[in-house]
């Protein structure tokens, strides 16, 4: 399943390798394109949640705009 999230926080390419890391960690997520004010993510629901995505977002330190 394809999924763009709007990003609040980043503000260089440190912060986008960053989220895009943390994420990839995941599994079921590949991230197909990360810029400093979202994410495009393509993931497997039956391997991990959209809300495991977006705590990920969060605990990475940076806020998901709904």
């Amino acid at each position: 399943m394809l999924k763009r999230l709007a990003i609040t926080g980043m503000s260089c390419g440190n912060c986008v390798r960053h989220v895009r890391d943390e994420l990839m960690k995941l599994p079921g997520v590949r991230v197909e394109h990360a810029d400093i004010e979202s994410v495009t993510i393509e993931y497997d629901p039956g391997k991990v949640s959209l809300e495991k995505v977006r705590s990920a977002i969060v605990e990475a330190g940076y806020q998901v705009q709904e």
